[in-house]
């Protein structure tokens, strides 16, 4: 097969032809010990004065249809969508949006959580099915060359993918998966022979199952998982995690491309950047092995880091306050696309938390108007954390302002107010919206809401991040 390529600037430009479906697929489970719910807002209004008719697709592993369902916004601007499945079931959730107007992005902006007795998980949409005009016009990639897949295998750890077929079914293969270890970037590999996929089944491995003596290989580090596959009509981004055999804690995140494998443009200026927000804990910061062949480094205030495509390199630090690691390539153009993430222990809990994450640069365009989840109740509370890309779209001026809307499951409307953008940023971008809004619980009903908010300055990224009173923690950016 020869080298795929790919190209960032269709995706900050939209350049996705005229989209009047957007998908996106998740996997689903529910039983006594797990409870996933699918959480959106209604942006297509909000954003592109847009309606849309929504759809959800409900399916067992093996892709049969359990049924099909309408979805609509009838009692606020929020959707928590937990399908009543009989219990205990496994299998897939796609939310389909249908629109007269073009929805520019062929993804639903879809937030999964999982939930378990001490954990919490946020994943963003990973996976969709490909609309018919995109597979009459060549647009669709469906050679799985993922990684960026963190495991932690040992006597009381399981690491797990997940991937979805398409509509049509594809053939049996073999599969190839290739394990680095963290502390030197020694490999392991091993096939797998997979057996043909019908129409929408979704593929859940482990590759336990497939490596022999992996535990033993990773000597209790962290690896990561490179992992070459097929499906037919579907993309092959994948949710892939880690989760404790007595089922008691499960965190994913979702993977990406095998940048070793699929090429991408490169940029002019040669820097690139990633803002470690202040979450008042220890971080580390992974740089996934599988990048545009060459040789790098990344910088921080203290330190440098050397590393070379192969190797799985990190970054701990004391994420107390904003921090910046600036990455360049030594030996060619910097590619636009570096794949990272942020990671970090719970006292009293096995499994790390973990976010899939990027870099930015200066041939980002800016963005104004962004949206993701908040909670709080009694059962999580929320932080919003943002951080500016001063580097590349200057500094903050003391006229800068965001305005907030929050947006309600249970309630019509929406409480908003405006406030100053630096004063925030002089805080350690750390925002609770509670102190915004005193009748916030009240107006979230116990459940998830979604704020927005537009920025006159438009080099924000905004997380949300949520704990629970065990200490269960999720973050993950904002749409």
């Amino acid at each position: 097969m020869e080298k795929i390529s790919l190209n960032q600037k269709d995706n900050y430009h939209g350049n996705f032809g005229e989209v009047l479906r957007s998908s996106s697929n998740f996997y689903y489970r529910h039983d006594e010990k797990f409870r996933t719910t699918l959480s959106f807002f209604n942006y297509w209004h909000f954003k592109n004065d847009n309606s849309v008719t929504l759809v959800a697709n409900i399916r067992r592993m093996d892709g049969t249809l359990l049924r099909r369902e309408r979805l609509k916004f009838e009692q606020g601007e929020v959707i928590n969508y937990r399908p009543s499945v009989n219990t205990p079931f496994e299998g897939s959730v796609e939310i389909e949006s249908f629109s007269l107007q073009n929805l520019r992005i062929p993804y639903s902006a879809v937030m999964a959580f999982y939930e378990t007795e001490k954990s919490i998980v946020q994943v963003h949409s990973y996976s969709r099915v490909y609309s018919l005009h995109e597979v009459e016009d060549k647009k669709i990639l469906t050679h799985g060359r993922e990684s960026c897949w963190t495991i932690y295998d040992n006597l009381n750890i399981r690491s797990f993918g997940v991937f979805h077929n398409g509509f049509t079914r594809q053939q049996s293969q073999v599969i190839s998966l290739t394990v680095t270890r963290l502390s030197d970037g020694k490999k392991i590999s091993a096939k797998q022979e997979l057996f043909e996929l019908q129409p929408y089944q979704t593929v859940k491995i482990y590759p336990a199952d497939i490596i022999p003596n992996l535990s033993e290989f990773l000597r209790g580090e962290a690896g990561n998982v490179s992992i070459n596959f097929e499906v037919s009509n579907g993309f092959t981004r994948m949710l892939v995690g880690n989760e404790v055999l007595n089922e008691s804690e499960f965190y994913a995140t979702h993977s990406n491309f095998n940048y070793s494998q699929i090429s991408t443009d490169s940029l002019e200026r040669g820097i690139a950047y990633m803002k470690i927000p202040s979450l008042e804990q220890d971080v580390t910061v992974l740089i996934y092995p599988d990048m545009d062949p060459g040789s790098y480094k990344a910088t921080t205030d203290d330190k440098i880091i050397s590393f070379k495509t192969g190797d799985f390199a990190h970054i701990n630090l004391s994420s107390n306050l904003i921090e910046t690691v600036k990455f360049e390539k030594n030996d060619g153009r910097l590619p636009s696309r570096i794949v990272t993430a942020l990671t970090g222990q719970q006292k009293n809990h096995i499994l790390p938390w973990e976010c899939s994450l990027g870099v930015f640069h200066n041939e980002r365009p800016a963005k104004r108007y962004f949206w993701g989840p908040y909670m709080s109740s009694s059962s999580a509370a929320s932080t919003l954390v943002l951080t500016p890309y001063e580097e590349i779209y200057g500094a903050i001026s003391s006229q800068d302002t965001l305005t907030i809307n929050l947006y309600s499951s249970a309630k019509r409307g929406s409480l908003t107010t405006k406030i100053l953008t630096l004063p925030i940023i002089e805080q350690n971008g750390i925002l609770k919206l509670d102190d915004l809004f005193p009748n916030l619980k009240e107006f979230l009903d116990n459940d998830y809401g979604y704020y927005s908010i537009y920025s006159t300055y438009g080099g924000l990224l905004t997380y949300t991040a949520i704990q629970k009173p065990n200490g269960a923690f999720t973050i993950e950016h904002s749409f």
